[in-house]
C-alpha cells in the first residue's frame, strides 16, 4: 500500500475510520453502508511506483521529510 500525498481532512458525520498513520489521521474511512474512500494506492505495483518515482523525482527530492527520491524508492522494493 502506498499513500503518497500532502492532502488531508475531516471525515464527514456518521463516518468510521478505518486507517490511520503517524503523518495523516485519516487514510481510509466508511461512511455507512454506502461508501468506502481510500487515501493511498491499493494498485500500485513495482513498474508503476517506478514510474511515478521517475515523473516525481524533483518533487520528491523537495520534501522536507527525509523522504527524498531514494529513501523513497529504497523502501519500496
Amino acid at each position: 500500500m502506498l499513500h503518497w500525498h500532502g492532502d488531508t481532512f475531516d471525515l464527514p458525520q456518521q463516518a468510521v475510520r478505518l486507517a490511520s498513520n503517524a503523518n495523516y489521521e485519516n487514510q481510509a474511512f466508511a461512511y455507512r453502508r454506502h461508501a468506502l474512500a481510500l487515501q493511498f494506492h491499493l494498485e500500485a505495483d513495482p513498474r508503476q511506483l517506478e514510474e511515478w518515482y521517475v515523473g516525481h523525482a524533483a518533487e520528491l527530492s523537495a520534501l522536507k521529510t527525509g523522504w527524498g527520491f531514494e529513501a523513497v524508492h529504497d523502501s519500496s522494493f
